[in-house]
């Protein structure tokens, strides 16, 4: 079903349901993508089985695209009247600095010595890709994707560069044969390898190769989430000061605006029919060209930002995720629009414009209800372990039907 046509809307009870609310996104100069997703996938090259820990939700991840079929909400819903688009001037500064104290809400500092902190082996991350044994590799052993359905032929992706790594080094930690617990940890500081040279010295991982109408090259939030978990990971084994130097550019990514200023942010401004407007910064999967405020995509930033403020005790990391105006209160406030009444969105866009948004695969359907779960955990809210269940509920209900959307669009 992933991006197909509109269900007839069914309103319903919504997780802590608030009346319906206008979102408006500010210049985020939207364009339509070709091809399929940018992530584990390329018909007759490498797959990467995806194997859910400790979330046990089926289905495989990567950077996801489809077809282009705009996806209209019904005019006659009144709640979504047109409303004027707010300029950026309005938007408030996207400076994310540390809150005053953190100590209530962070693991005490790690001690210290003279070339950083001190961290443990980290845990398996919550969701692992686990390659196969005909991965693409090139001749170093970093993994490639084959986007032969879009004509792109062996592209580096930095996004499954990371998502490897993290498979190889959650195969790592429960490998029990010798031989294969070594070539998994060679794999996993082969990925890592590429990920330090390629970063770019404010923070990026460049994708370069064209993806819908973005730019070339381009970047995403998600990529940088991910590469912050696997370097992470990688600083518990070698304490390699380079890793938390890449850590700390990455995140500053999550300080400036996508396009321009080289960043992943942008603006989502909702307007209720009474009162003042508010807006929501929304870390994107996709930069301005392609589909905008992915769901699954700015999830996985978060788990990113998360683990850096629980293991550095990171006051950058912790104020991108729970200032009021992004993070977990954003995903919070804007998960209303990603529900269609009876399925998840892969992504919102602009109401006002009629061009709402794609309906989410089953895949993703259930990458999200996972990740949802995932953020209940990592944030203590049970606000997302409702919406999981909501969002449990309508794939009940199909596989009841048996009308249960298509894996993948």
């Amino acid at each position: 079903m992933g991006e197909g046509k509109e269900r007839a809307y069914k309103p319903v009870d919504r997780p802590g349901h608030v009346p319906r609310r206008e979102f408006v996104p500010v210049g985020l100069g939207m364009g339509s993508g070709t091809g399929r997703a940018v992530g584990l996938s390329g018909k007759g090259a490498r797959r990467l089985a995806s194997v859910m820990l400790a979330v046990g939700v089926a289905g495989a991840c990567g950077q996801s695209g489809g077809s282009d079929a705009t996806v209209r909400q019904p005019s006659g819903d009144p709640s979504y009247a047109s409303a004027p688009v707010v300029t950026a001037s309005a938007v408030p500064s996207l400076e994310i600095t540390p809150p005053a104290s953190t100590a209530a809400t962070t693991p005490p500092r790690p001690s210290a010595t003279p070339t950083g902190p001190v961290v443990p082996q980290l845990p398996a991350y919550f969701r692992g890709w686990m390659p196969d044994d005909k991965a693409l590799l090139d001749a170093d052993g970093v993994v490639m994707e084959y986007y032969d359905n879009a004509g792109l032929g062996r592209q580096y992706s930095p996004t499954a560069v990371a998502q490897a790594a993290l498979g190889y080094y959650n195969r790592w930690l429960v490998d029990t044969d010798a031989a294969k617990k070594a070539a998994d940890s060679a794999a996993f500081m082969t990925q890592v390898k590429w990920l330090l040279a390629n970063q770019t010295s404010d923070g990026r991982w460049l994708f370069k190769f064209a993806w819908g109408r973005q730019k070339v090259p381009w970047w995403s939030a998600m990529t940088e989430g991910l590469a912050m978990s696997v370097l992470l990971r990688a600083y518990g084994l070698a304490a390699d000061p380079a890793y938390l130097t890449a850590i700390s550019r990455a995140l500053t990514t999550f300080g400036r605006s996508v396009g321009k200023s080289n960043g992943v942010v942008a603006p989502v401004v909702v307007k209720p029919k009474k009162g003042k407007s508010k807006t929501y910064f929304v870390y994107q999967e996709y930069q301005p060209g392609y589909v905008q405020n992915v769901l699954n995509g700015w999830m996985f930033s978060l788990a990113g930002l998360y683990e850096t403020a629980t293991y550095l005790h990171d006051g950058v990391a912790l104020a991108a995720l729970t200032k009021p105006d992004r993070g977990y209160a954003a995903v919070k406030a804007l998960l209303i629009y990603y529900d269609t009444g009876n399925w998840s969105r892969y992504n919102i866009t602009d109401p006002a414009k009629e061009q709402l948004t794609r309906f989410s695969t089953l895949t993703y359907h259930n990458l999200v209800i996972g990740q949802l779960r995932y953020m209940t955990k990592i944030s203590g809210d049970g606000t997302f372990a409702k919406w999981a269940d909501h969002f449990q509920n309508y794939w009940t209900a199909c596989k009841a039907k048996g009308k249960c959307p298509p894996p993948s669009g």
